[in-house]
Protein backbone atom coordinates (compact mmCIF):
# COMPACT_ATOMS: atom_id res chain seq x y z
CA UNK A 1 0.00 0.00 0.00
CA UNK A 2 1.35 3.42 -0.97
CA UNK A 3 1.88 5.62 2.10
CA UNK A 4 0.55 9.15 1.96
CA UNK A 5 3.77 10.71 3.28
CA UNK A 6 5.98 8.91 0.76
CA UNK A 7 3.82 10.02 -2.14
CA UNK A 8 3.55 13.63 -0.94
CA UNK A 9 7.30 14.09 -0.59
CA UNK A 10 8.09 13.42 -4.25
CA UNK A 11 4.82 14.09 -6.09
CA UNK A 12 4.66 17.65 -4.79
CA UNK A 13 7.30 18.62 -7.36
CA UNK A 14 5.51 16.69 -10.09
CA UNK A 15 2.28 18.56 -9.43
CA UNK A 16 3.94 21.94 -8.74
CA UNK A 17 7.05 22.14 -10.97
CA UNK A 18 7.08 25.92 -10.60
CA UNK A 19 8.47 25.40 -7.08
CA UNK A 20 11.55 23.47 -8.19
CA UNK A 21 14.02 26.33 -8.67
CA UNK A 22 12.58 28.28 -5.71
CA UNK A 23 13.04 25.26 -3.45
CA UNK A 24 16.71 24.83 -4.32
CA UNK A 25 17.31 28.56 -3.96
CA UNK A 26 15.68 28.37 -0.51
CA UNK A 27 18.18 25.72 0.63
CA UNK A 28 21.13 27.88 -0.47
CA UNK A 29 21.72 26.56 -4.01
CA UNK A 30 21.73 29.99 -5.62
CA UNK A 31 23.42 28.56 -8.74
CA UNK A 32 20.45 26.32 -9.52
CA UNK A 33 19.13 27.60 -12.87
CA UNK A 34 15.69 29.15 -13.23
CA UNK A 35 13.44 26.63 -14.96
CA UNK A 36 11.69 27.45 -18.21
CA UNK A 37 10.01 24.13 -19.03
CA UNK A 38 9.51 20.83 -17.21
CA UNK A 39 8.47 17.51 -18.74
CA UNK A 40 7.45 14.46 -16.72
CA UNK A 41 9.34 11.32 -17.77
CA UNK A 42 8.19 7.69 -17.47
CA UNK A 43 9.20 6.29 -14.10
CA UNK A 44 9.91 2.79 -15.43
CA UNK A 45 13.67 2.27 -15.74
CA UNK A 46 13.51 -1.51 -16.26
CA UNK A 47 15.91 -3.05 -18.76
CA UNK A 48 15.48 -6.75 -17.95
CA UNK A 49 11.83 -7.77 -17.81
CA UNK A 50 11.93 -9.89 -14.61
CA UNK A 51 13.74 -7.09 -12.76
CA UNK A 52 11.36 -4.21 -12.21
CA UNK A 53 12.82 -0.84 -11.26
CA UNK A 54 10.81 2.34 -10.87
CA UNK A 55 11.89 5.78 -9.73
CA UNK A 56 9.45 7.84 -7.70
CA UNK A 57 9.47 10.86 -10.04
CA UNK A 58 11.70 11.77 -13.00
CA UNK A 59 11.48 15.16 -14.74
CA UNK A 60 13.29 16.60 -17.76
CA UNK A 61 14.10 20.25 -17.03
CA UNK A 62 15.04 23.03 -19.44
CA UNK A 63 16.35 26.22 -17.84
CA UNK A 64 16.00 29.77 -19.11
CA UNK A 65 19.74 29.83 -19.91
CA UNK A 66 19.51 26.70 -22.09
CA UNK A 67 20.64 23.98 -19.68
CA UNK A 68 18.92 20.59 -20.03
CA UNK A 69 19.04 18.03 -17.22
CA UNK A 70 16.96 15.41 -15.43
CA UNK A 71 15.82 15.61 -11.83
CA UNK A 72 15.05 12.29 -10.14
CA UNK A 73 13.02 12.77 -6.96
CA UNK A 74 13.10 9.91 -4.46
CA UNK A 75 11.17 9.95 -1.18
CA UNK A 76 12.95 8.15 1.64
CA UNK A 77 11.41 7.41 5.04
CA UNK A 78 14.28 5.40 6.55
CA UNK A 79 17.75 4.12 5.72
CA UNK A 80 17.64 1.32 3.16
CA UNK A 81 20.94 -0.05 1.90
CA UNK A 82 19.21 -1.50 -1.18
CA UNK A 83 18.68 2.07 -2.40
CA UNK A 84 22.44 2.59 -2.48
CA UNK A 85 22.46 0.04 -5.29
CA UNK A 86 19.35 1.21 -7.16
CA UNK A 87 19.99 4.97 -7.04
CA UNK A 88 23.23 4.90 -9.08
CA UNK A 89 21.46 2.60 -11.53
CA UNK A 90 18.65 5.16 -11.99
CA UNK A 91 21.20 7.90 -12.66
CA UNK A 92 23.21 5.90 -15.20
CA UNK A 93 20.15 4.50 -16.96
CA UNK A 94 18.51 7.90 -17.44
CA UNK A 95 21.81 9.47 -18.48
CA UNK A 96 22.41 6.84 -21.17
CA UNK A 97 18.80 6.99 -22.38
CA UNK A 98 18.42 10.78 -22.59
CA UNK A 99 22.04 11.90 -22.99
CA UNK A 100 21.94 14.68 -20.41
CA UNK A 101 23.09 15.16 -16.80
CA UNK A 102 21.00 13.57 -14.06
CA UNK A 103 20.60 14.97 -10.54
CA UNK A 104 19.34 12.60 -7.83
CA UNK A 105 17.21 14.44 -5.25
CA UNK A 106 16.25 12.56 -2.07
CA UNK A 107 13.48 14.08 0.06
CA UNK A 108 13.34 13.12 3.76
CA UNK A 109 11.37 14.05 6.87
CA UNK A 110 13.76 12.39 9.31
CA UNK A 111 17.11 14.14 9.99
CA UNK A 112 19.00 10.86 10.53
CA UNK A 113 17.62 9.46 7.27
CA UNK A 114 18.66 12.66 5.50
CA UNK A 115 22.20 12.33 6.90
CA UNK A 116 22.35 8.72 5.70
CA UNK A 117 21.04 9.63 2.23
CA UNK A 118 23.60 12.41 1.88
CA UNK A 119 26.56 10.00 2.06
CA UNK A 120 28.23 9.54 -1.37
CA UNK A 121 27.58 6.18 -3.02
CA UNK A 122 30.99 5.02 -4.17
CA UNK A 123 31.73 2.25 -6.68
CA UNK A 124 35.38 1.31 -6.36
CA UNK A 125 37.92 -1.45 -6.10
CA UNK A 126 40.74 -1.31 -3.57
CA UNK A 127 42.96 0.31 -6.20
CA UNK A 128 40.52 2.40 -8.29
CA UNK A 129 37.46 4.64 -7.97
CA UNK A 130 35.08 3.83 -10.84
CA UNK A 131 32.21 6.17 -10.02
CA UNK A 132 30.49 8.07 -7.22
CA UNK A 133 26.90 9.26 -6.86
CA UNK A 134 26.21 12.29 -4.68
CA UNK A 135 22.51 12.58 -3.74
CA UNK A 136 21.15 16.09 -3.29
CA UNK A 137 19.09 15.81 -0.11
CA UNK A 138 16.15 17.96 0.97
CA UNK A 139 15.40 17.50 4.66
CA UNK A 140 14.56 19.34 7.89
CA UNK A 141 18.13 20.55 8.33
CA UNK A 142 18.29 22.55 5.07
CA UNK A 143 14.68 23.27 4.05
CA UNK A 144 13.62 26.47 5.88
CA UNK A 145 11.00 26.09 8.59
CA UNK A 146 7.63 27.78 8.12
CA UNK A 147 8.55 30.76 10.27
CA UNK A 148 11.42 31.60 7.88
CA UNK A 149 9.35 31.40 4.69
CA UNK A 150 7.61 34.56 3.37
CA UNK A 151 3.82 34.40 3.42
CA UNK A 152 3.83 34.99 -0.34
CA UNK A 153 5.60 31.64 -0.88
CA UNK A 154 2.59 29.47 -0.09
CA UNK A 155 3.71 26.43 -2.07
CA UNK A 156 7.13 26.47 -0.44
CA UNK A 157 5.33 26.77 2.89
CA UNK A 158 3.31 23.64 2.12
CA UNK A 159 6.48 21.72 1.27
CA UNK A 160 8.19 22.96 4.42
CA UNK A 161 5.28 21.87 6.61
CA UNK A 162 5.46 18.36 5.15
CA UNK A 163 9.25 17.99 5.33
CA UNK A 164 9.48 19.28 8.91
CA UNK A 165 6.54 17.04 9.84
CA UNK A 166 6.08 16.72 13.59
CA UNK A 167 8.70 19.41 14.13
CA UNK A 168 6.46 22.05 12.55
CA UNK A 169 5.41 24.68 15.08
CA UNK A 170 1.64 24.77 15.60
CA UNK A 171 1.51 28.59 15.48
CA UNK A 172 3.38 28.62 12.17
CA UNK A 173 1.02 25.96 10.84
CA UNK A 174 -1.93 28.13 11.89
CA UNK A 175 -0.43 31.04 9.94
CA UNK A 176 -0.12 28.83 6.85
CA UNK A 177 -3.74 27.71 7.29
CA UNK A 178 -4.88 31.33 7.49
CA UNK A 179 -3.08 32.17 4.24
CA UNK A 180 -4.41 29.08 2.44
CA UNK A 181 -7.99 30.01 3.40
CA UNK A 182 -7.62 33.11 1.22
CA UNK A 183 -7.24 30.99 -1.92
CA UNK A 184 -9.99 29.75 -4.19
CA UNK A 185 -11.85 26.72 -2.75
CA UNK A 186 -10.31 24.04 -4.98
CA UNK A 187 -6.71 25.20 -4.55
CA UNK A 188 -7.26 25.58 -0.83
CA UNK A 189 -8.59 22.02 -0.48
CA UNK A 190 -5.84 20.56 -2.69
CA UNK A 191 -3.01 22.18 -0.72
CA UNK A 192 -4.65 21.38 2.61
CA UNK A 193 -4.86 17.74 1.52
CA UNK A 194 -1.17 17.74 0.55
CA UNK A 195 -0.20 18.89 4.03
CA UNK A 196 -2.56 16.46 5.76
CA UNK A 197 -1.35 13.46 3.77
CA UNK A 198 2.26 14.52 4.20
CA UNK A 199 1.91 14.81 7.98
CA UNK A 200 0.52 11.28 7.98
CA UNK A 201 0.23 9.84 11.48
CA UNK A 202 1.97 12.72 13.26
CA UNK A 203 -0.27 14.13 16.04
CA UNK A 204 -0.05 17.60 14.50
CA UNK A 205 -2.05 16.26 11.54
CA UNK A 206 -5.13 16.35 13.77
CA UNK A 207 -4.58 20.06 14.44
CA UNK A 208 -4.19 20.72 10.71
CA UNK A 209 -7.39 18.81 9.96
CA UNK A 210 -9.27 21.16 12.30
CA UNK A 211 -7.55 24.30 11.02
CA UNK A 212 -8.53 23.57 7.42
CA UNK A 213 -11.83 21.79 8.12
CA UNK A 214 -10.72 18.69 6.21
CA UNK A 215 -13.19 15.87 6.85
CA UNK A 216 -13.63 12.27 5.72
CA UNK A 217 -15.65 13.27 2.66
CA UNK A 218 -12.91 15.67 1.54
CA UNK A 219 -10.37 12.86 1.71
CA UNK A 220 -12.64 10.28 0.09
CA UNK A 221 -13.32 12.50 -2.93
CA UNK A 222 -9.83 14.01 -3.18
CA UNK A 223 -8.59 14.05 -6.81
CA UNK A 224 -5.04 14.06 -5.43
CA UNK A 225 -5.51 10.69 -3.72
CA UNK A 226 -7.23 9.26 -6.77
CA UNK A 227 -4.46 10.39 -9.10
CA UNK A 228 -1.78 8.89 -6.86
CA UNK A 229 -3.49 5.52 -6.62
CA UNK A 230 -4.56 5.36 -10.27
CA UNK A 231 -0.92 5.10 -11.36
CA UNK A 232 -0.42 2.04 -9.18
CA UNK A 233 -3.66 0.42 -10.28
CA UNK A 234 -2.65 0.78 -13.93
CA UNK A 235 0.15 -1.66 -13.13
CA UNK A 236 -2.45 -4.14 -11.88
CA UNK A 237 -4.41 -3.72 -15.11
CA UNK A 238 -1.32 -4.49 -17.19
CA UNK A 239 -0.59 -7.52 -15.04
CA UNK A 240 -4.11 -8.88 -15.48
CA UNK A 241 -3.98 -8.36 -19.26
CA UNK A 242 -0.64 -10.15 -19.44
CA UNK A 243 -2.30 -13.17 -17.84
CA UNK A 244 -4.73 -13.33 -20.75
CA UNK A 245 -7.78 -11.74 -19.17
CA UNK A 246 -10.11 -9.51 -21.14
CA UNK A 247 -9.18 -5.84 -21.11
CA UNK A 248 -12.57 -4.84 -19.73
CA UNK A 249 -12.22 -7.25 -16.82
CA UNK A 250 -8.71 -6.03 -16.09
CA UNK A 251 -9.75 -2.38 -16.17
CA UNK A 252 -12.74 -3.15 -13.99
CA UNK A 253 -10.51 -4.81 -11.47
CA UNK A 254 -8.20 -1.79 -11.35
CA UNK A 255 -11.11 0.66 -11.19
CA UNK A 256 -12.73 -1.21 -8.33
CA UNK A 257 -9.45 -1.51 -6.49
CA UNK A 258 -8.74 2.19 -6.96
CA UNK A 259 -12.10 3.08 -5.42
CA UNK A 260 -11.44 0.75 -2.53
CA UNK A 261 -7.97 2.17 -1.95
CA UNK A 262 -9.20 5.76 -1.99
CA UNK A 263 -11.88 4.95 0.54
CA UNK A 264 -9.49 2.81 2.57
CA UNK A 265 -6.87 5.55 2.78
CA UNK A 266 -9.43 8.14 3.83
CA UNK A 267 -11.00 5.84 6.39
CA UNK A 268 -7.59 4.81 7.70
CA UNK A 269 -6.54 8.40 8.35
CA UNK A 270 -9.80 9.23 10.12
CA UNK A 271 -9.67 6.02 12.16
CA UNK A 272 -6.07 6.72 13.17
CA UNK A 273 -6.96 10.20 14.40
CA UNK A 274 -10.03 8.84 16.19
CA UNK A 275 -7.97 6.21 17.97
CA UNK A 276 -5.47 8.83 19.17
CA UNK A 277 -8.29 11.02 20.51
CA UNK A 278 -9.94 8.03 22.22
CA UNK A 279 -6.68 7.08 23.93
CA UNK A 280 -6.29 10.66 25.18
CA UNK A 281 -9.83 10.63 26.60
CA UNK A 282 -9.30 7.31 28.38
CA UNK A 283 -5.93 8.45 29.73
CA UNK A 284 -7.43 11.62 31.22
CA UNK A 285 -10.37 9.74 32.74
CA UNK A 286 -8.02 7.17 34.25
CA UNK A 287 -5.85 9.89 35.82
CA UNK A 288 -8.99 11.52 37.23
CA UNK A 289 -10.26 8.16 38.58
CA UNK A 290 -13.46 8.27 36.52
CA UNK A 291 -14.66 4.69 36.16
CA UNK A 292 -16.18 3.40 32.92
CA UNK A 293 -18.02 0.19 32.19
CA UNK A 294 -16.84 -2.15 29.45
CA UNK A 295 -19.57 -0.89 27.13
CA UNK A 296 -18.63 2.72 27.82
CA UNK A 297 -14.97 2.00 27.10
CA UNK A 298 -15.98 0.34 23.85
CA UNK A 299 -18.22 3.27 22.92
CA UNK A 300 -15.31 5.69 23.17
CA UNK A 301 -12.66 3.46 21.64
CA UNK A 302 -14.70 2.41 18.61
CA UNK A 303 -16.08 5.87 17.78
CA UNK A 304 -14.89 7.44 14.51
CA UNK A 305 -16.91 10.64 14.99
CA UNK A 306 -14.09 13.16 15.44
CA UNK A 307 -16.43 15.95 16.56
CA UNK A 308 -17.99 13.75 19.24
CA UNK A 309 -14.56 12.62 20.40
CA UNK A 310 -13.50 16.26 20.70
CA UNK A 311 -16.54 16.95 22.89
CA UNK A 312 -15.72 13.98 25.11
CA UNK A 313 -12.09 15.08 25.28
CA UNK A 314 -13.08 18.56 26.46
CA UNK A 315 -15.57 17.12 28.93
CA UNK A 316 -13.07 14.60 30.31
CA UNK A 317 -11.09 17.45 31.86
CA UNK A 318 -13.94 18.38 34.19
CA UNK A 319 -16.34 15.46 34.70
CA UNK A 320 -16.40 13.29 37.79
CA UNK A 321 -18.49 10.43 36.43
CA UNK A 322 -19.38 8.56 33.25
CA UNK A 323 -22.91 9.98 33.48
CA UNK A 324 -21.51 13.51 33.23
CA UNK A 325 -19.25 12.54 30.34
CA UNK A 326 -22.11 11.09 28.30
CA UNK A 327 -24.62 13.76 29.35
CA UNK A 328 -26.83 11.34 31.25
CA UNK A 329 -28.88 12.18 34.29
CA UNK A 330 -27.73 10.35 37.44
CA UNK A 331 -29.76 7.26 38.26
CA UNK A 332 -32.17 7.53 41.18
CA UNK A 333 -30.10 5.02 43.16
CA UNK A 334 -27.07 7.32 42.79
CA UNK A 335 -28.91 10.40 44.09
CA UNK A 336 -28.56 11.07 47.84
Amino acid sequence: MVTSTHETLHRFFRDHPETIDRTFHAVGMTNFPKTARVQLLPNDVTEIEPLERRVDTAMLVESVDGQVFILVFESQGKADEAKRLSWPYYVEYLHSRHGCPVVLVVVCQNPSTAAWAREPIVHEAAFWLTSATYPLVLGPENVPSLKDIPESELLLGVLSAVIHGDGTDASDLARLAKNLRRLDPQTRVDLATYVLLGLGSFPIAQSWMKMMNVDYETLRTSPIIREWLDAHDQELTAEAEAQGKAQGLAEGRAEGLAEGRVQGLAEGMVEGMAKAKAESILHILDKRSVELSGLELQKIYTSTDLDQLDRWLDAALGVTSADELFGRRPRASDTP
